[in-house]
């Protein structure tokens, strides 16, 4: 054999190779310490059972007849299987089953969802109502008043040339004096100022103040002050709304503005208000370009403007009275066909502005237009349009006038 060859102890053969190393068998020789029992003697440890016996843990089978170990035999026929529960006689509810409640009655552990508490639906809705009610009182209910006649005026004023405080002119509105404010506030208060014009419209009037002063629910401007009364005019126009029923012909007297005005609107002001609202005497004069009759001359607490008095107090140009009208494009004409507007550099101060909306729009006077069922107009640009615009005309807003008085 090959000194080099290997043996190989799967198939007993002898393959080439080098020899295995020093100390190791030789292939085809056993392992180093072991000792193979002698022929026909079993492996060292082997311990058989005695002859007869069976081997350990074998457990062998019952005798014939007897039942295996652990085997429950069924119930002789006709009994029931050992934890079986037969049913309930016919008729019988089966054990734990619960009937349902009879109808109309709720199941058991039922809880109905709570019905609706109309008594808290109830107050609920009045206390919106008087919060409506209360809101409404406040910010003033000239938005829905009623149309009602003016009441029986207590003593004539003239516009333009008022007269004396008519004797039953009721109060000032009571004001808290510096002594009865808190110490931090009556600190604030200029020791050269008078108290009344921090506290009360007349000191301000009286101090020189013509714009954006609060009575009322408004703010308003100064036109004039005559003595112990002052003409205020609203400083944006309140609402829209139209002058007169269409093509019917209407005068001041008959407008449906003038029952507004003296009506729900003036119940938008306090009692207290109400009483430095003076009566006055108002003159509707005839159209002065056109003719149009301006009608019965009326007794009012509010009021509109007239063209002329529009014309005075916004710039007293002297246009309107001396008829200088002008075309659409502004040229200055004689002929009243196309001579419609008054317009002139007092324009600007002459614009409306809608309270609700701040939108710059027209605004009605109580002067007739060309005819009686027309009414003068300032337009959106200031202009006024003389020729007037149909008393049925919207988006055309509300600018009041008043007197007060001035003095307790």
């Amino acid at each position: 054999m090959n000194d080099n060859a290997k043996f190989c102890p799967g198939c007993g053969s002898v393959a080439d190779g080098p020899p295995p190393p020093p100390g190791q068998p030789q292939p085809g020789q056993p392992q180093p310490g072991y000792a193979p029992p002698p022929q026909g003697q079993p492996q060292p440890g082997y311990a058989p059972p005695p002859q007869g016996q069976p081997q350990p843990g074998y457990a062998p089978p019952p005798p014939q007849g007897q039942p295996q170990p652990g085997y429950a035999p069924p119930p002789p026929q006709g009994q029931p299987q050992p934890g079986y529960a037969p049913p309930p006689p016919q008729g019988q509810p089966q054990p734990g089953y619960a009937p349902p409640p009879p109808q109309g009655q709720p199941q058991p552990g039922y809880a109905p969802p709570p019905k609706n508490n109309k008594t808290l639906l109830i107050v609920i809705i009045a206390a919106v109502a008087a919060f409506v009610v209360v809101l409404l009182a406040t910010n003033g209910f000239g938005a829905w008043g009623g149309e009602e006649d003016p009441a029986e005026p207590p003593e004539e004023i003239q516009i333009g040339a008022p007269g004396d405080t008519p004797e039953d002119s009721p109060e000032d509105i009571p004001v808290d004096t510096p002594e009865d404010l808190p110490d931090d506030i009556e600190e604030d208060i200029p020791e050269d100022e008078p108290e009344d014009t921090i506290l009360d419209i007349s000191g301000k009037i009286r101090a020189g103040e013509t714009r954006n002063l609060l009575f009322g629910p408004y703010e308003w401007r100064v036109l004039e002050v005559d003595g112990d009364k002052a003409l205020l005019l609203t400083e944006e126009l309140i609402e829209e709304r139209i002058y007169g029923p269409e093509e019917t012909p209407v005068t001041w007297e008959t407008c449906p503005l003038r029952g507004y005005l003296n009506g729900g609107f003036l119940q938008s002001f306090s009692s207290e208000e109400q009483g430095r609202i003076l009566e006055t005497r108002v003159i509707n004069d005839d159209n002065l370009w056109y003719g149009s009759p301006g009608g019965n001359d009326t007794d009012d607490r509010v009021f509109l403007l007239s063209v002329e008095e529009i014309d005075r107090y916004f710039g007293d140009s002297g246009d309107y009275l001396n008829i200088r009208m002008k075309d659409i494009h502004g040229d200055l004409v004689t002929n009243s066909y196309t001579g419609m507007y008054l317009s002139n550099e007092y324009n600007e101060d002459r614009k409306g502005i809608n309270l609700q909306t701040g939108d710059v729009m027209m605004w009605w006077s109580r002067s007739p237009g060309y005819s009686e069922t027309s009414a003068v107009q300032v337009l959106s640009k200031g202009e006024i349009r003389v020729f007037g615009g149909n008393v049925a005309f919207p988006n055309t807003g509300l600018r009041p006038a008043v007197w007060i008085g001035l003095e307790p």
